[in-house]
């Protein structure tokens, strides 16, 4: 996109354009972006204003008819104030909207702006959609500044929703009598504090990624999800039995397993439940002892160094006989000789085939 289909604005112009209605250019002062009504046309605005400037402005706004990327953000003193997007329906053509920095950004009515596709908030302490967005493919809500979380209430038929990305969210609703999400396909939880999710709406989920402490996430185990091929547990403390839940509720769909470093490996993880799995990557070699269920395994990912791998861990590997890939996290802390022997000792009991990639040999992008 040109440099001249975007069009960036000061809290003066924005002023300027609610207030005044006939002029054939209009501009803010000397060295200041000068607005014209040919600037209707435009496809791409970005505004940091204030809120209530803002709020006062959006009307005006929906003069641009053919936008089709908006970012706004909104100055830090806002209070408890409400950012209504509601207003923004005019917009026919939108097809991307950012919103930044608001205490309150809310999406409600019935059905809005129908030519939407992505939709993010960042540094946004509360966020509401409850508005049908009926091609909505994805949404971002990213909390990136100190204080509290922000919290989120989704309850709206969206449709067309495939991605759907929390990150650093006080307290997440997913629920409601109003939500659908027939598509949705990828979740990403990430420091999720506190959840409510209808999971019986989430059943077309093929890539589920979970980074938080959050306890009530799996105080109850999701219905089947039965299209599941890819399960990512990482940093929270999980209990043998939290893990379980979620794999019984992926069987017999999950080819794809990640859990991170604290696992408890102390006893049997519940591999059992999922012996179609093609592809494991864990936090150490002690989850080599527990592999024998995985009859189909051949993707292995260590967190570890290759020199980390004690004899009875090499002779366990050996064990794997679909093994097509073992890639180590950590490049070996040793060099010359010994290292090269304890390599050499790993890959003589490796399958044939079998692919040893460690950090320095992966190709660079």
């Amino acid at each position: 996109m040109s440099s001249r289909d975007v069009l960036h604005l000061p809290t003066e112009v924005i002023q300027l354009i609610y207030g005044v209605k006939h002029p054939s250019r209009v501009s803010g002062g000397v060295g200041e972006p000068v607005l014209s009504l040919k600037d209707r046309a435009l496809l791409k605005l970005s505004l940091d204003v204030d809120r209530q400037v803002l709020q006062d402005s959006l009307a005006a706004l929906c003069s641009f008819t053919r936008l089709e990327e908006l970012e706004l953000r909104v100055g830090a003193s806002n209070g408890d104030k409400v950012l209504d997007l509601a207003a923004l329906q005019p917009l026919k053509a939108l097809k991307s909207l950012q919103c930044s920095s608001c205490a309150t950004a809310e999406l409600r009515g019935g059905t809005l702006l129908p030519q939407l596709t992505s939709l993010t908030f960042t540094c946004t302490k509360h966020v509401v959609v409850e508005a049908a967005l009926p091609s909505l493919q994805h949404l971002l809500v990213f909390k990136a500044i100190c204080g509290s979380a922000a919290n989120v209430i989704i309850d709206a038929a969206l449709p067309s929703l495939q991605t759907l990305s929390m990150s650093l969210v006080g307290e997440l609703q997913l629920a409601g009598e109003h939500l659908q999400l027939p598509q949705l396909t990828h979740l990403s939880l990430s420091d999720v504090h506190k959840s409510a999710i209808n999971w019986k709406a989430l059943h077309q989920l093929v890539d589920l990624r979970v980074n938080t402490n959050c306890a009530d996430l799996f105080m109850s185990a999701p219905p089947s999800l039965s299209r599941l091929t890819s399960l990512t547990l990482s940093w929270g403390r999980y209990s043998q039995d939290e893990v379980a839940r979620m794999l019984q509720a992926a069987l017999p769909s999950l080819r794809h397993l990640s859990l991170g470093p604290y696992i408890d490996w102390s006893r049997p993880p519940p591999f059992h439940l999922v012996p179609n799995l093609t592809s494991l990557a864990c936090s150490g070699p002690n989850v080599l002892q527990h592999l024998g269920p995985l009859t189909q395994l051949q993707r292995l990912e260590l967190a570890n160094a290759a020199n980390a791998l004690s004899a009875a861990h090499i002779e366990r590997l050996g064990r794997l006989t679909t093994l097509r890939l073992l890639r180590f996290g950590l490049e070996q802390l040793t060099a010359g000789d010994a290292a090269g022997r304890h390599i050499q000792e790993l890959k003589d009991v490796l399958p044939a085939g079998c692919k040893l990639e460690q950090p320095e040999e992966r190709p660079a992008f």
